[in-house]
């Protein structure tokens, strides 16, 4: 795949903010300096298809957002407030996926799977 200007800009972007995701609507506002609407959804479509990024459903904003595409197998902690985006790579998550497993026989996607709430700085706001 070719990588162009505005789309290493993009995945710069999105390697610099791995613990956020972003609409196409606020990346087109982000970049409304450096390239159009249609180059950015142009972009955003081939990165995902080239797995650079990933496409996610928040259900807070009913929307669908693009976010860095890590290359974890964990949960993840997304902050209702902030939108920050916390890696939960931990023992007992672990742990929890194993019951879910072993007691349940049913296995987590955790690349996808999120859990909503409020972090830290949030809740002291």
């Amino acid at each position: 795949m070719y990588a162009t200007d505005h789309q290493k800009r993009l995945l710069n972007f999105f390697s610099e903010n791995k613990d956020a995701s972003f609409s196409a609507t606020e990346l087109v506002g982000i970049f409304k300096n450096e390239m159009n609407k249609a180059t950015i959804y142009r972009k955003l479509k081939s990165m995902v298809d080239n797995k650079l990024i990933k496409k996610i459903f928040n259900p807070l904003k009913q929307n669908m957002e693009y976010q860095y595409l890590c290359q974890c197998s964990h949960l993840h902690l997304i902050c209702q407030s902030c939108k920050k985006i916390i890696h939960l790579d931990c023992v007992k998550a672990h742990e929890f996926i194993s019951h879910i497993f072993l007691a349940h026989q049913f296995s987590i996607n955790q690349i996808n799977t999120s859990i909503y709430g409020l972090c830290k700085e949030c809740q002291n706001a």
